[in-house]
């Protein structure tokens, strides 16, 4: 690695994909709808990656747990993360308390998520404060809210609490997953259309569009620009422009043909 350790610490500070970002309960209290808080973490598994990503699996190691005695009645572990930079060893610590449930485990797993935040990894995640979860009871006889629902359970409120993590804020998300604009959207429309749609009227220019684009991405993004990331604007883009336009039905050009045009 030719790197100096400030280029390796910009590159893990970068913020993760929302889908690696998981949600805790901090708080739940009764209303006219249960208000819970929730605060954003990242998992082990999600540090240890971004490790991977950047400085390669042969470049970093986390170190065996040692264990401190705080005080007569707190016992902590200290783990360390070492990366490898132009060929020093650097290795940064921190503590956790060992947990309630798998108390090694989850006291190792702490300690070395907080030695990742020691190297910049998720504590941009520090900046955010407990956050207001949408949430619902369901009480007997009533069905389950759907996907993307997560219990709580707590006998301090009425029936059984489900809610659902909130959205991360645009500056805790990374470039390549923040939304684009409307003109954005419209202005890639207008490539696949300048290139494959002068036989297509508009209900049909649409729906081709929707098909071209669902076979190169897996799915396609609902006419609304806030439904599109800028990677799938990427992605579009450079199939549009990759794509031959030669006439006839080809399986690069699923939506039949473009006729040829003679000035």
């Amino acid at each position: 690695m030719g790197d100096t350790q400030d280029d390796v610490i910009a590159r893990l500070s970068e913020p993760f994909p929302e889908t690696d970002v998981e949600w805790r309960v901090q708080s739940a209290s009764q209303g006219r709808s249960p208000i819970v808080r929730v605060l954003a973490y990242l998992t082990a598994r999600a540090v240890q990656q971004r490790l991977d990503d950047v400085v390669g699996p042969a470049n970093w190691y986390s170190t065996p747990a040692t264990m401190l005695q705080i005080t007569p009645t707190i016992v902590a572990m200290q783990v360390g993360i070492a990366i490898r930079i132009n060929g020093e060893w650097v290795t940064k610590y921190d503590v956790a308390e060992p947990t309630q449930v798998e108390a090694v485990k989850g006291g190792y797993s702490g300690a070395m998520k907080r030695a990742g935040v020691q190297w910049g990894i998720g504590r941009y995640l520090y900046h955010l404060e407990a956050a207001l979860a949408e949430a619902q009871y369901l009480t007997e006889g009533q069905s389950h809210p759907g996907p993307g629902w997560r219990q709580h359970k707590s006998s301090k409120l009425p029936g059984v609490v489900y809610w659902r993590p909130p959205r991360l804020p645009s500056w805790a998300i990374p470039d390549w997953e923040k939304a684009i604009t409307e003109q954005q959207l419209k202005d890639v429309k207008k490539l696949w259309y300048t290139k494959f749609g002068h036989n297509c009227n508009g209900n049909d220019a649409a729906e081709q569009f929707a098909k071209f684009v669902t076979e190169r991405t897996g799915q396609f993004p609902i006419n609304d620009h806030r439904a599109w990331t800028a990677r799938t604007l990427e992605i579009v883009t450079k199939k549009i422009t990759d794509t031959p336009a030669a006439g006839g039905p080809t399986n690069d050009v699923p939506f039949g043909s473009t006729p040829s045009r003679r000035s």
